[in-house]
């Protein structure tokens, strides 16, 4: 650790480092704080961006989503709507509710959505039962580019996103998505418009994470391959564990898992002490699925590869160590 600085009042924003220094959020005394700080953790000031309740802590907080920084403003928006811009010497460039903008939020835990923001603007993903808009926003003056309705079908807790907005590239432009009330959304930055909309199914309950860009894709609980010209399509990972590893490391993969897994299993079951340790070692992987992916042991691990590999390793350690020690025991070789 190379400094620490303890800051009073509660909150669940991340810091961001942007043109040497550290922005973060705290809520204190009934207000909501933007706090610079330089690179060796000295405070430089600290500036209020909206009001608050006190100091609540976890889902109370009103300092939950993040700020984010260009080269002219701060931006920050708080649980109560306020969203603002500042300089970078603490004050105010121009701020407004987005709640008496467009109408009050009605969410079962709170407001934690961070806008996006991307190429000049500010973009607003207002998902809740009161409404549901997207909304950019012009980083100079504040004043709203344009305000789109966000359609779904959703409802009862579904209506509820505490998901972020993530831009994303598809071929030689941009799309904005938008993500929660039963539907991942597509949109233009220019004017808003909706380009393509799926449905991931009635989960029955609102969405927190943002979904995650890379590669052309757009991956939350499903792999969502976005296209430039028709409608996207959606792609469930494998539910069944060798077929999970196959889709995920390819035959050579999968032949050289096979290949470190049956010699150890074999003589593992032909020495009774070991077949425990073999029967141990298929029961932790099977339970490190149920941890790490929650569902049953044939679920897939996805990008969790220490729940395939600690259990192989420790089998084979153990199993070897199992051999050498009845070879410098009785002098007799183990066939093979």
């Amino acid at each position: 650790m190379v400094w620490k600085l303890p800051i009073k009042g509660s909150s669940s924003a991340t810091p961001i480092v942007f043109a040497g220094k550290v922005f973060t959020m705290a809520e204190l005394d009934k207000q909501v704080l933007l706090i610079a700080v330089d690179l060796k953790g000295k405070e430089l000031w600290r500036a209020p961006v909206g009001t608050g309740n006190g100091t609540g802590s976890g889902e109370r907080t009103l300092a939950s989503p993040s700020p984010s920084a260009d080269s002219r403003h701060i931006y920050t928006m708080t649980g109560n709507g306020d969203v603002a811009a500042t300089k970078f010497d603490g004050k105010p460039a121009w701020s407004f509710n987005a709640q008496e903008r467009f109408g009050r939020f009605r969410l079962g835990f709170g407001f934690h959505t961070t806008p996006l923001l991307f190429q000049g603007r500010l973009y607003l993903q207002l998902i809740h039962s009161g409404g549901a808009w997207v909304v950019a926003i012009d980083t100079f003056t504040g004043k709203e580019v344009w305000k789109v309705e966000r359609k779904s079908d959703g409802v009862a807790e579904c209506e509820h996103s505490y998901a972020s907005p993530c831009a994303v590239a598809v071929g030689d432009t941009f799309q904005i998505v938008t993500h929660g009330n039963d539907y991942a959304i597509g949109h233009d930055p220019a004017n808003g418009k909706e380009l393509w909309k799926v449905e991931y199914g009635g989960l029955g309950f609102s969405l927190v994470p943002r979904p995650v860009t890379g590669h052309g894709m757009a991956n939350e609980t499903r792999e969502l391959h976005i296209v430039v010209d028709g409608e996207p399509v959606v792609q469930d990972h494998p539910h069944n564990y060798f077929l999970s590893l196959l889709y995920h490391i390819g035959f050579l993969g999968l032949g050289l898992w096979v290949m470190l897994w049956a010699p150890a299993l074999w003589r593992g079951w032909r020495r009774y002490p070991q077949r425990i340790s073999v029967l141990a070692a298929a029961m932790a992987t099977g339970f490190s699925a149920v941890l790490f992916d929650g569902i049953h042991p044939y679920t897939p691990f996805m990008y969790n590869w220490p729940s395939v590999w600690i259990p192989m390793a420790l089998l084979v350690a153990y199993v070897r160590q199992q051999e050498t020690r009845n070879e410098s025991g009785s002098g007799m070789q183990i066939p093979q």
